[in-house]
């Protein structure tokens, strides 16, 4: 079961906070929080965070939903991160599923630091 709750940070962030399990049978609750957190961050100028430093398991299509959320970020301008690192399980999940990357995709502002990438 995935719980999906957020919150804004002292710096004016909005928080994606997932917990549990996060598969695809929780893809449409995730689709849907992922599409108004980006609206509202958009509307009101500010950065969106996913934290998934409670998620026990996630699969990729799960991830994959993410990477889109985060295209279309970039598009309507919303710096898109992660809040902390995630937790064990899903770093495992991003570098088996092929996710890290090592300079942004093409559509990352070269000043802007891609989520998917390492620090």
């Amino acid at each position: 079961m995935l719980e999906i709750h957020k919150d804004t940070t002292i710096d004016g962030a909005l928080v994606l906070h997932l917990s549990g399990t996060a598969t695809v049978e929780q893809a449409d609750a995730l689709r849907q929080a992922l599409l108004d957190a980006l609206q509202q961050s958009e509307q009101e100028q500010k950065a969106l965070r996913i934290n998934c430093v409670q998620v026990k398991d996630v699969d990729s299509f799960i991830l994959q939903m993410i990477c889109s959320a985060h295209r279309s970020s970039i598009s309507r301008k919303v710096l898109m991160t992660w809040d902390g690192q995630p937790s064990p399980p899903v770093m495992g999940r991003i570098r088996e599923a092929g996710f890290v990357r090592h300079v942004g995709c093409s559509r990352c502002p070269t000043e802007q630091h891609c989520m998917w990438c390492e620090k």
